[in-house]
């Protein structure tokens, strides 16, 4: 009967405490590869960050990508019936400014490897990265790019 008492008595709540700081570590883990970003005025939303993407392989990467227009894409079908014709024709404009026509995904992914070289990118959101990656693949201007960088930096690096 002793051991099992030694077991209960010290054993278990040792064991405990070990699970608790393996949960912790593991939380710890997912919150680098997130980054928290605001999402409108009331929403913000846990979003994957340059860490993550560093971690996915090339078709994973891809998948993301395509995962993010198809969002685009499903949010447009589900809230258009609902919306005046104004903001149907808004609604309809908005995701083609975050999609580039003549490229492929692979080319993309190409350019968001290239944005999270830079280690100080690391903690901003795939989805702004892919924004940023759309605007140099449509041609904007360095200065333009040059200065979102530096914004997205700055707001995700706290």
């Amino acid at each position: 009967m002793k051991p099992l008492r030694f077991i209960l008595r010290f054993l278990a709540p040792c064991l405990l405490f070990a699970g608790t700081l393996l949960i912790q570590a593991q939380e710890n883990g997912e919150q680098e590869t997130r980054t928290w970003a605001a999402v409108s005025d009331h929403t913000d939303y846990l979003f994957s960050n340059g860490k993550a993407w560093r971690a996915l392989d090339a078709k994973s990467k891809i998948t993301e990508l395509e995962g993010i227009e198809q969002g685009m894409m499903m949010l447009v079908r589900e809230t258009y019936p609902r919306l005046s014709p104004a903001d149907r024709a808004l609604l309809d404009e908005e995701p083609l400014k975050l999609m580039v026509k003549g490229f492929r995904m692979s080319d993309v992914a190409e350019q968001l490897d290239a944005y999270y070289k830079d280690s100080s990118n690391l903690r901003v959101p795939i989805a702004e990265a892919y924004k940023y990656s759309i605007l140099k693949m449509r041609g904007a201007r360095q200065k333009e790019l040059d200065d979102l960088a530096a914004s997205l930096r700055s707001k995700y690096n706290r």
